[in-house]
């Protein structure tokens, strides 16, 4: 077969553009699409650090769904519409006990102690500061609201109650509020105490004088609040994506440590630009925020590694649901958490964590 130099042309021509368009096609392989459905108003920091910064340099598309309460959320993971979600602890053990199909992966929730101790939250319990409301004492007969009645919040609020002799199926009146709407119930007086985010309160404080009388750390202070917000993903789907979610737990354990690096070294400015775009809060409130509860101005150490699998928070919360009536008989750990997602993650990164497995 003699080729002349004209088709010989236009076979060099074919062959490279089919190299071209094979090396565009391989160059703009779409990520994979990652759902995270989370509460709306509530701290969501890892995740959209973790979003924005490393999950896409391992393949992912991270979008965070905002639901308004923690049932349809739960709700919405079990049937596998949404294939993760950050739900509380105490949320998780009773949605698995009734048979809902999840598994804890990782935490979400980072904490900080300050020198002293002292544990920071992202919701306090807060009251207008018109003198009616002093003490836990003053606030039988009133109404107080809760993120929602399934949320860790509030099994730790019907603790805080029961301990200062308040019944907290009688004396008083326990409504689900979303965070969002909370700064305007306590304003307007549909309730008279909430649990609300430090977002909410700063709300608040820009309309009418209110004040923290509480909050968690300081109801409980054995609550091991690092493992307060967890990751759960839908049993099935984290099954035939085993690799999917290695590499988000892989990219919050990075997350973690950006902003553990962040708060040490450099005042919180990670932190608070992205305060401002989980929240919607202006750099204005979330300064605020910051000087209110003095961010960054006490020497902290991050408490809990990205991403343990809090064994000793799922004990807590247990014991905790038994304990308020909740749950009839503790669960077993097996049947709510899974750590080989974790090991895998660590070990790619070539760490071990404190407690891996």
């Amino acid at each position: 077969m003699v080729m002349n130099r004209r088709s010989f042309a236009c076979g060099v021509a074919a062959s490279a553009a089919a190299l071209r368009s094979f090396g565009e096609a391989d160059a703009q392989t779409a990520p994979t699409p990652v759902e995270i459905a989370i509460i709306s108003g509530s701290g969501s920091e890892v995740l959209q650090v973790a979003a924005d910064r490393f999950a896409p340099k391992d393949g992912l598309a991270v979008k965070l769904q905002q639901f308004g309460n923690t049932s349809d959320l739960a709700q919405s993971v079990a049937a596998g519409r949404s294939p993760f979600g950050q739900l509380g602890m105490a949320t998780v053990i009773p949605a698995i006990s009734h048979g809902a199909d999840i598994i804890v992966v990782a935490t979400s929730a980072y904490t900080f102690k300050d020198k002293s101790g002292h544990s920071w939250a992202t919701n306090n319990l807060v009251v207008r500061d018109d003198g009616s409301i002093k003490t836990a004492a003053d606030l039988k007969g009133k109404a107080i609201a809760v993120n929602d009645l399934g949320s860790t919040f509030n099994y730790l609020l019907r603790d805080y109650l029961a301990a200062n002799k308040i019944d907290p199926d009688r004396d008083v009146k326990i409504i689900g509020v979303n965070f969002p709407q909370m700064p305007g119930a306590l304003l307007t007086k549909q309730v008279d105490a909430a649990v609300m985010t430090t977002g909410g309160y700063i709300a608040c404080l820009k309309r009418s004088p209110v004040k923290i009388i509480s909050s968690p750390p300081d109801w409980m202070p054995q609550v091991p609040f690092d493992g307060f917000a967890v990751i759960v993903a839908n049993k099935d789907y984290a099954k035939a994506n085993h690799d999917v979610v290695v590499r988000l737990v892989k990219s919050m354990v990075l997350a973690f440590d950006a902003l553990a690096d962040d708060a040490q070294n450099h005042g919180g400015e990670l932190d608070r630009a992205t305060l401002m775009k989980t929240t919607g809060e202006s750099e204005a409130d979330v300064t605020t925020i910051v000087k209110e509860f003095d961010y960054y101005g006490r020497l902290r150490d991050v408490t809990q590694q990205p991403g343990e699998v809090p064994l000793k928070a799922f004990s807590f919360y247990d014991d905790l649901l038994v304990k308020t009536k909740q749950l009839d008989a503790r669960l077993p750990e097996s049947r709510a958490v899974d750590t080989s997602y974790l090991r895998e993650a660590y070990r790619m990164l070539g760490r071990t964590g404190r407690n891996p497995a």
